[in-house]
């Protein structure tokens, strides 16, 4: 089942945002900004946001109304994702103590008690997220929740012309940091140029072990990624 896509991004009333730990977002990917409505979601929200081949998504989507019964019931998607391959996932973002034992011997939130068999026989791809399903991510989450405020500060009038500074760099270096870009280019602004290097990390033209592994620094190495294709 493909999700029917409805571009308006979902807003939180001021009653939702008293009751839920909100988060305000500012999305590159999908030029939006949104409400999320728990520190679980901001978390997940992150790692699409970073993920490549994630293409696009929305939150508080899909709405899924079943009509087939005397009173018609209606259930809300925390996410839903689309990724490079053409898959989409309808994603619900528990915590595990939110979670509970159901009919198929798997445990999901509450409210998929009666609908299991709705979405199956819809063939509707969905997906549990809890903080289990993010903790091998962390360290990598807390370091994009980090890049994220460079990139959307950043001058777009000046990323082309710093980006083909640092990657001429790699003409002559496999592996640089964050420290060894801004001495190879002492004459460019430090902040500029680390954010023009998250820029090129985040739009997949640099590559990096270290995000993944130790927390952001001026250590933090970058690679350029050769698999690549510009022209594609």
């Amino acid at each position: 089942m493909s999700v029917k896509v409805e571009r308006n991004v979902p807003l939180l009333s001021t009653e939702d945002r008293k009751k839920f730990n909100t988060f305000y977002v500012e999305s590159l990917k999908i030029g939006a900004s949104f409400w999320l409505k728990s520190e679980l979601e901001f978390l997940y929200w992150l790692k699409i946001e970073f993920d490549p081949n994630v293409i696009d998504f929305l939150p508080q989507h899909p709405v899924i109304i079943d009509q087939f019964r005397p009173v018609q019931r209606i259930y809300t998607f925390d996410m839903w994702v689309k990724y490079r391959n053409g898959i989409e996932h309808c994603i619900d973002i528990k915590p595990t103590d939110h979670l509970v034992k159901l009919e198929n011997g798997e445990n999901g939130p509450e409210n998929w008690r009666n609908w299991l068999s709705f979405f199956d026989l819809h063939s509707l791809q969905y997906k549990l997220v809890t903080e289990v399903t993010l903790s091998p991510d962390m360290t990598f989450l807390m370091n994009a929740e980090q890049i994220l405020p460079y990139l959307l500060d950043l001058d777009i009038a000046k990323i082309a012309a710093v980006s083909e500074k640092i990657m001429q760099l790699y003409t002559y270096d496999r592996n640089l940091s964050i420290a060894a870009i801004g001495k190879n280019l002492p004459t460019l602004d430090k902040e500029l140029l680390q954010a023009v290097t998250f820029w090129l990390f985040y739009n997949e033209e640099l590559c990096s072990d270290d995000v993944h592994k130790f927390g952001l620094s001026q250590g933090t190495e970058f690679f350029k990624n050769e698999s690549l294709n510009i022209d594609a």
